[in-house]
């Protein structure tokens, strides 16, 4: 029987859980709160519990110690796919850290977006072969058929997300300089290009902080001004704010 491993994260899995097919298995690591979601996900204490060809879906940050350190944990796994999520880093940069004999992929996951999207955005680390990119692919296909799977460059963000995040920036600092309040934002936007959702509306969904996390991460690789997160953002990601809590002006 297949199988999907849910490694290191506190975030709302309950998207992802309903999207995977009855006949795959869905276990937990490290992860206690998930387990309760539709009575599917099973804990279990180590890797060795695993069988081989599982999916390991990371949620752990690609950057830091705890990424080396799940690489080193799961070299008994045969085949293992990781999949890492794109919001911070890239699957390329997961990859510096694993065995030479394990695919390494990367999605964008935002429950709220996940959820809403018909298309899942992945990407495959370069490392790999075109072989090994195209078996990763087709497991993704298998673990997510309800997905449309687009293949991307492996870039921090993919393009939905990165461009979403890129339009919140400026709305925050449109709201920041006293332009506008939040609600007339995002009455423009929809009014004016037909977003279903404004892009305030959206950032209180997946939250400032994961917003701004992008943002780090994409100036960090491109070292480019359109990426700079506005403060105001930054300063409600600090205090986890929302920008509906209360209108938000440039006070803050």
């Amino acid at each position: 029987m297949p199988a999907v491993c849910l490694v290191s994260t506190d975030t709302d899995i309950a998207p992802l859980v309903a999207a995977i097919p009855e006949s795959y298995s869905v276990y937990a690591i490290a992860a206690e709160e998930l387990v309760p979601v539709g009575g599917r996900v099973t804990p279990v204490g180590d890797f060795d519990e695993l069988p081989d060809n599982t999916i390991l879906v990371a949620f752990c940050d690609p950057y830091a110690e705890e990424s080396e350190d799940l690489a080193a944990e799961v070299d008994n796994l045969t085949n293992a796919l990781f999949i890492v999520n794109a919001t911070g880093s890239t699957a390329t940069r997961f990859a510096q850290s694993t065995l030479e004999d394990q695919s390494v992929a990367a999605f964008t996951y935002v429950p709220s977006m996940f959820e809403a999207n018909p298309v899942l955005e992945i990407s495959t680390a370069i490392q790999l072969s075109p072989a090994q990119a195209g078996q990763a692919v087709a497991q993704m296909r298998l673990a997510f058929p309800g997905k449309q799977i687009e293949v991307v460059q492996d870039r921090v963000g993919h393009i939905a997300l990165r461009t979403l995040a890129m339009v919140i920036n400026e709305a925050a600092f449109a709201v920041m300089e006293g332009v506008a309040t939040p609600a007339e934002i995002d009455t423009a936007m929809k009014l004016g290009t037909g977003y279903p959702t404004g892009p305030l509306e959206w950032c209180d969904r997946i939250s400032a902080y994961t917003v701004v996390n992008l943002l780090d991460a994409l100036n960090d690789d491109y070292r480019d001004e359109r990426y700079r997160a506005c403060i105001l953002l930054r300063q409600m990601a600090r205090a986890g704010r929302k920008f509906y809590d209360e209108e938000v002006g440039s006070r803050q």
